[in-house]
């Protein structure tokens, strides 16, 4: 599996290209910048094949107009985040608004989907507390996980915001730590950690282990 990860937009969002064919690409987190996004796609020669959502928030959607103006792909988000992350509720300083609802290409996505482009295949992971729509996408193949920003390199998501559940992110914290050790995480912001890295070091997850 490979994995290229683009910065985008003022809040530095991870956006990631996962792909095993270079002719089937997941979009993982389109923030910002969408002509960055497309111009490292255009550079490699990669081929979109999905645009998938780890949450709603606009700092983690607002390329996708952009995107969708050159390709017409699927979109996946969870439906808990769906019902508001395309309205003026969503709005983050700095983001416009996504002007359009693609109704014919956005599909609701739950727990324990799997979502697959060419041969790599994704698994959906509801892990609610950032938001109410909040998922992780787990690559068995690739021993990884997309975690958005339910977890961090030695921080969580917050949980303050319009949304946030500090209690349904305890339970999706402990839910990622019955994750193999050895998986890597590729979270929505910062740099890339492990699962037994954050168990071992993480104040949040030990605090979840020990309770």
């Amino acid at each position: 599996m490979k994995v290229k990860t683009i910065i985008t937009g003022l809040y530095e969002v991870n956006t990631y290209l996962v792909y095993n064919d270079p002719k089937n690409v997941f979009i993982i987190d389109p923030g910002a910048d969408a002509e960055d996004i497309i111009s490292e796609l255009e550079s490699n020669n990669l081929t979109p094949a999905a645009i998938l959502f780890s949450h709603g928030h606009a700092d983690h959607i607002s390329a996708l107009d952009g995107l969708l103006m050159h390709y017409q792909i699927p979109v996946r988000i969870m439906a808990e985040d769906a019902a508001w992350a395309f309205t003026p509720m969503n709005c983050f300083p700095g983001y416009e608004q996504i002007q359009k609802y693609p109704e014919n290409l956005i599909s609701t996505i739950k727990e324990g989907d799997e979502i697959s482009a060419g041969d790599l295949t994704l698994k959906v992971l509801h892990t609610p507390g950032h938001t109410p729509g909040s998922v992780c996408f787990v690559a068995d193949d690739g021993r990884a996980i997309f975690a958005g920003d339910t977890l961090f390199s030695g921080s969580i998501g917050r949980t303050d915001f319009p949304g946030g559940d500090w209690g349904a992110m305890a339970q999706s914290l402990k839910k990622l730590m019955h994750i193999p050790e050895d998986y890597c995480v590729y979270p929505g912001h910062g740099e890339c950690t492990s699962i037994g890295k954050e168990k071992r070091t993480n104040q949040y997850c030990l605090h979840i282990l020990r309770g």
